[in-house]
């Protein structure tokens, strides 16, 4: 159990540093969306890993309830306002930014674990 609780801080905690160094600093110029986006795919990366997790991994689905509701918790506000803001800012092309999203998503559910 133990050893599971490991991989899954292990798994979180990579993927976690893997956003944070890519991520950089927004230039003057450079539109909000970009930022909203990076952020949102944040979001939707940990909902997503965690969500494997719980199907590959079945006897840590109780600690990845919890660290759902811990997560949710912490950025379900922040996901809220930044998919409003989205929508404003890109209006009728929000839904094909969702699409490629979600197409994005699928295409890495077919990628094993490290």
């Amino acid at each position: 159990m133990r050893k599971h609780r490991l991989l899954v801080l292990n798994i979180f905690m990579m993927f976690t540093i893997a956003c944070v160094q890519s991520a950089h600093a927004q230039a003057p110029n450079e539109p909000l969306y970009n930022d909203l986006s990076k952020t949102l795919g944040f979001i939707m990366g940990q909902r997503f890993t965690l969500n494997r997790i719980k199907a590959e991994y079945p006897t840590l689905s109780l600690q990845v309830q919890i660290t759902e509701l811990q997560f949710k918790a912490t950025f379900g506000t922040a996901e809220k306002k930044i998919e409003k803001l989205l929508k404003n800012l890109l209006k009728e092309k929000y839904t094909e930014y969702v699409a490629t999203l979600e197409k994005k998503e699928a295409v890495s559910k077919g990628q094993p674990f490290l």
